[in-house]
C-alpha cells in the first residue's frame, strides 16, 4: 500500500481492519505472519505501512537501503528486538524486500528448523544479536550483560542447536533463516512493481493513490486511486494504457465528488508479468474488479469501461449483475469501425494477427517496441495514427508539447505490452450480443470526431438495446481526456447522484 494520504476512515480501512493478514505487505513464513515490505530504485515503496510500526523503524530501513547503494551489503541487521532481513530482486541491490522478524517469529522459525532447541528469551536475545552480525562482546555491550554471562550462553545455545562452533549460528541458522525467507518470498508471488511505481512517481499528480492489493491467495492486483476518499465510487476499466492525468483533472474529482478507482490489467506497468490468454487476462481483471468492490465499495457498483475494455466489463456483469448498478461505455469500439485505408490500417493489421496467430502477434509487438516507439520515431507514429480525428490530435500534440514531450505516452506502450495486445485480441468478438441481455442500466458517451469507431455506428448499436442511453461529446475522439474528460464524468456524476 503506497501513498494513503489523509487518514479517513474509509472502505478500504474497514476491510484492512477485517483482512489485514491478506495484504500485500504480510507473508507467512512457515505459517507465522512476517511484515514484508517492498522497495524499487532504493527507495521504500510501502512507505505508510512501516510508518503505521514504528517511526524509528522506518528511518533505519531507509537508512540502510541507503547505504546499500553506497556499497554496504548487509542483509541481516538487528533493530531494537526485530531483525531485518533484506533480500535483493535486482543485480545492483535497487530493489527487493526487507522482512521484518520479530523475536517471536524467529522463535517459531527455530521451532520448525531445530525443534530440539526451545530456546529461552536470554538465548533468542543472543541468537538475534549473532544473526544481526554483532559479536558476543557487543551484543554483551548493547545489553548491558558481562561477556561471561554471554559466554555461559553461548555454549548452551551451541549445544541446543547442535553447533561445533559459535560462528556456525551466523552461518548455518542465518543461512537456513535467509533461504525460508527466500522461498516465502518466492511462494507468496510478491511481485515487484517498480516499473509501475516509477509510472506513478513521474506522470502522475501526488493526489493520485498508488496500491497493491492482493487477494485470500496472496496474488497482487495493482490499483490506481484518485478523487476524494469519501467521494463516491467510479471503478474504471482502462483502455489500452491510463490517460494522461494532471493536477487540474484531480482538482475536477473534488467538484464531482467522484472517486476513481482503477483496476490494472496484468501486465499494465509490468512488463515481467506473467503472459496470459486472452481468457486468463479476463478473469484476472474480473477478480480484480471483485476486489475492488469488495475493499472500497459498500453498496452496488458503477463501471466505467474504456474503448476494448467492455469486454471485460460485460464478462464480469454477466456473473455480477446484482452487484452493479449502472455501466458506462465510453468511447466504445464496434467491429464495423476498423479503417481500411490511412495509418490506423495498422490497428485492422493487429486485429488479424491476433485473430490468426498468437505467437505471430507477440513477434510484432516487441517488433514495434524495438523500431517504431524509440524517441526518435515515436512522435510521427503516433501523430500517425490519430490525424484523422482533430481533436484526437489536439491531445496528442499536447502530450508532445508538454513536460515530459510524449515519454509517458511512449514508456506507456513499451512498459505494457502484455496488456496492450489484449486489446487488441478483444476486438475480435466484443460481446455487445451478450451485454443487450444483461438487464442492466446502461449508458453510452462517444465523441462526434471519431473517424475510429464513428458516431453513426455508434448511434446504430445503442439503437439496438432495448434500454440504452447516448451521451455525445462534442469536438472529442477516442482520446476522451484533457478537456474532454469534464464531459465524460459530469453526465456520469449527475446520473450517480440521481
Amino acid at each position: 500500500m503506497n501513498f494513503l494520504a489523509d487518514q479517513e476512515f474509509d472502505a478500504f480501512d474497514k476491510w484492512h481492519d477485517r483482512y489485514g493478514k491478506r495484504f500485500a505487505t504480510n507473508s507467512s513464513l512457515h505459517g507465522y505472519p512476517v511484515p514484508v515490505l517492498q522497495y524499487a530504485n532504493w527507495r521504500l515503496l510501502d512507505t505508510e505501512c512501516i510508518n503505521a510500526l514504528d517511526h524509528d523503524l522506518h528511518r533505519e530501513i531507509e537508512e540502510r537501503i541507503r547505504l546499500r547503494r553506497t556499497g554496504r551489503n548487509e542483509q541481516c541487521i538487528l533493530h531494537g528486538d526485530d531483525l531485518l532481513i533484506l533480500h535483493d530482486t535486482a543485480r545492483d541491490r535497487s530493489t527487493g524486500f526487507v522482512v521484518i522478524v520479530s523475536p517471536d517469529a524467529l522463535e517459531w522459525f527455530l521451532a520448525q528448523h531445530f525443534p530440539n532447541a526451545r530456546p529461552t528469551p536470554a538465548l533468542l536475545r543472543l541468537t538475534a544479536c549473532y544473526l544481526g552480525g554483532l559479536s558476543l562482546s557487543e551484543g554483551a555491550r548493547l545489553d548491558g550483560k558481562s561477556v561471561e554471562t554471554r559466554k555461559s550462553q553461548a555454549r548452551e545455545l551451541r549445544q541446543r542447536l547442535d553447533l561445533e562452533r559459535t560462528e556456525d549460528v551466523q552461518r548455518i541458522v542465518g543461512g537456513q533463516l535467509i533461504a525460508a525467507l527466500s522461498a516465502m518470498l518466492t511462494e507468496a508471488s510478491v511481485q515487484s512493481h517498480d516499473v509501475f511505481e516509477r509510472y506513478r512517481e513521474r506522470y502522475l499528480p501526488e493526489a493520485v493513490r498508488c496500491l497493491v492489493l492482493s487477494d485470500s491467495g496472496n496474488k497482487p492486483f495493482r490499483i490506481l486511486d484518485m478523487g476524494p476518499k469519501a467521494g463516491t465510487p467510479l471503478i474504471v476499466l482502462h483502455a489500452m494504457i491510463l490517460p494522461d492525468i494532471r493536477q487540474k483533472d484531480i482538482a475536477l474529482l473534488d467538484e464531482l465528488g467522484l472517486r476513481l478507482i482503477w483496476p490494472l490489467r496484468n501486465g499494465l506497468y509490468a512488463p515481467d508479468d506473467p503472459t496470459f490468454s486472452e481468457d486468463e487476462q479476463i478473469r484476472h481483471a474480473c477478480h480484480g474488479i471483485d476486489l475492488v468492490r469488495r475493499v472500497f465499495c459498500e453498496e452496488k457498483i458503477h463501471i466505467l469501461s474504456l474503448a476494448a475494455s467492455s469486454k471485460v466489463a460485460i464478462a464480469y456483469a454477466r456473473k455480477n449483475a446484482e452487484n452493479i448498478d449502472a455501466l458506462f461505455f465510453a468511447a466504445a469500439c464496434v467491429l464495423e469501425g476498423r479503417p481500411v485505408s490511412g495509418a490506423r490500417r495498422l490497428a485492422k493489421g493487429m486485429l488479424a494477427l491476433a485473430s490468426r496467430n498468437e505467437t505471430l502477434m507477440s513477434a510484432t509487438m516487441d517488433y514495434f517496441r524495438r523500431t517504431i516507439l524509440t524517441p526518435a520515431r515515436f512522435p510521427a507514429f503516433i501523430r500517425g495514427q490519430f490525424q484523422a480525428s482533430r481533436a484526437d490530435s489536439l491531445i496528442v500534440e499536447a502530450e508532445l508539447a508538454g513536460p515530459h514531450g510524449g515519454e509517458r505516452f511512449r514508456e506507456a506502450l513499451i512498459h505494457s505490452i502484455p496488456s496492450a495486445r489484449h486489446d487488441f485480441g478483444f476486438q475480435r468478438a466484443l460481446d455487445w450480443d451478450l451485454a443487450r441481455a444483461l438487464g442492466i442500466e446502461t449508458h453510452f458517451l462517444h465523441g462526434d470526431d471519431d473517424p475510429i469507431h464513428p458516431l453513426p455506428l455508434i448511434r446504430t448499436l445503442v439503437e439496438s438495446f432495448s434500454e440504452a442511453h447516448l451521451h455525445v461529446i462534442e469536438k472529442a475522439g477516442q482520446l476522451l481526456y484533457h478537456d474532454h474528460l469534464r464531459d465524460m464524468l459530469t453526465p456520469i456524476a449527475a446520473r450517480i447522484r440521481g
